[in-house]
C-alpha cells in the first residue's frame, strides 16, 4: 500500500527546470548583463555534481564563480556585496502553486509527502526559510547533505530510511 509519494524540487515543485537557471537569471537581472555571459561564467566555476555531493561547499563555489565575473568583466562589485547576492538568488526561488497544492491535497488525503532533491544544503535551507517547506513534505532529502545524488541508488534508500518506510510503499 502506497504510503509516501516524494516529489523532485526543481522544474517539479518550481516554475524553473533548475537553480542554475534560477540563480544566473537572477545573477544576470542584478548585474544588468546578459544571462548567456553569467551562466558561462557560472559553469566554469567548478562540477556542479561535486556541490550537489556536497564535496565542495557553496561559498567556495560562488568565489570561483565571482573571480569568473571578475575576469570577464561582468562586475565590479566587491566580494561582499556579491556574497549577499547568493542568498537572494536562492530566494528569487519561485514554487509552482498548482503542484504545491496537488502536493498539499494528496497530504490531507492521508499520504505522506516528501522531497528528493539535487541540491546545495545552503539553497535549500534559504528556501526553506522562506517558504516553511516542512510543514508539508517531510523529509526533505538534500543530495548535497546526504553526500550522494539522484544519479544513485543510495539516496533513495536513504531517503525511505527517512521517511520510516520501505521502496514497495513509496512513489
Amino acid at each position: 500500500m502506497i504510503e509516501m509519494i516524494f516529489f523532485d524540487f526543481d522544474g517539479v515543485l518550481t516554475s524553473d527546470k533548475n537553480d542554475i537557471v534560477t540563480t544566473c537569471r537572477y545573477v544576470a537581472t542584478k548585474l544588468s548583463k546578459p544571462e548567456k555571459e553569467i551562466r558561462n561564467a557560472y559553469e566554469k566555476s567548478g562540477d556542479v555534481w561535486d556541490l550537489y555531493r556536497g564535496k565542495v561547499t557553496e561559498s567556495a563555489f560562488w568565489k570561483q564563480f565571482y573571480k569568473n565575473l571578475i575576469g570577464a568583466s561582468l562586475t565590479s562589485m566587491p566580494y561582499d556585496k556579491f556574497e549577499k547576492l547568493r542568498k537572494k538568488a536562492f530566494g528569487s526561488t519561485k514554487l509552482d502553486s498548482k503542484m504545491v497544492y496537488l502536493a498539499r491535497d494528496i497530504k490531507e488525503s492521508g499520504y505522506n509527502v516528501g522531497i528528493i532533491t539535487d541540491n546545495c544544503e545552503e539553497r535549500m535551507a534559504v528556501i526553506n526559510e522562506k517558504y516553511n517547506l516542512y510543514t508539508l513534505f517531510k523529509p526533505i532529502i538534500v543530495s548535497a547533505e546526504e553526500k550522494t545524488t539522484k544519479h544513485e541508488i543510495s539516496i533513495f534508500k536513504k531517503s525511505i530510511k527517512k521517511a520510516h518506510t520501505t521502496a514497495s510503499n513509496s512513489i
